[in-house]
């Protein structure tokens, strides 16, 4: 099951033994690895995510205190909750295999001040980056349409933010209570806007278009709404 070793702060080794039928420690790599999927399913804060693993599993490193992490070229998906609650977690670099990270991936990972998010990724879930209260700068990929729902809310030193000109959709409180956001650009392509987006974003100086107006698909539903 998901959240197998959560709040184990001290827990330094995991090995499965030899010969289990379903899971494996390959490479001493202190973590559980289900063999058929390769996917990694609980690890802690000493452990090493092998080159052959392909996913993070649901709540696999939550509340491990780790400062940093390698993710192998072979990565493909953040499970949900994946490092929830890493209060140590400083800087995560994503290689160009990840395609998801999903919902609460980075939840609360108040250390959290850089991640690296490739072109290859085409779903961000919601909450993924929720309290982040380090983070002050992210680029989203162009490959990504959707904001979804408080995906940067309570990122309290996030102060700029430019959106690429592939976002459709801004969900429900995405930038909820981000204090210090001064300045966000909205795309041409922005077509759907959620409740709550900036509340609480008392810094909020300048909404820029990249057309200098309001996109008119905007423009329209928040006249006819």
């Amino acid at each position: 099951g998901h959240s197998l070793f959560s709040g184990c702060v001290d827990l330094e080794s995991i090995v499965v033994e030899q010969g289990n039928p379903v899971y494996d420690s390959r490479e001493n790599c202190n973590a559980i690895i289900e063999t058929a999927t390769n996917r990694l399913i609980a690890g802690c804060a000493k452990s090493v995510i092998p080159s052959s693993v392909t996913e993070l599993g649901t709540a696999s490193f939550r509340h491990c205190c780790m400062d940093d992490i390698r993710i192998p070229d072979s990565l493909t998906v953040i499970g949900s909750y994946a490092f929830e609650g890493c209060a140590s977690l400083s800087g995560i670099e994503l290689p160009d295999s990840v395609v998801e990270i999903n919902e609460a991936a980075f939840y609360n990972c108040r250390a959290l001040e850089s991640i690296t998010i490739p072109e290859t990724v085409k779903k961000i879930g919601k909450y993924a980056f929720y309290q982040c209260t380090k983070l002050s700068e992210i680029e989203l990929p162009k490959s990504v349409s959707v904001i979804e729902e408080a995906t940067f809310a309570l990122c309290l030193m996030l102060t700029d933010i430019i959106l690429p000109n592939s976002i459709t959709a801004i969900k429900k409180a995405a930038f909820y209570g981000c204090v210090k956001l001064k300045h966000i650009s909205i795309p041409d392509s922005l077509a759907e806007i959620g409740a709550d987006v900036f509340k609480g974003c008392k810094e909020l100086k300048a909404i820029l278009y990249y057309k200098s107006i309001i996109p008119e698909n905007l423009y329209q539903l928040v006249t006819t709404k």
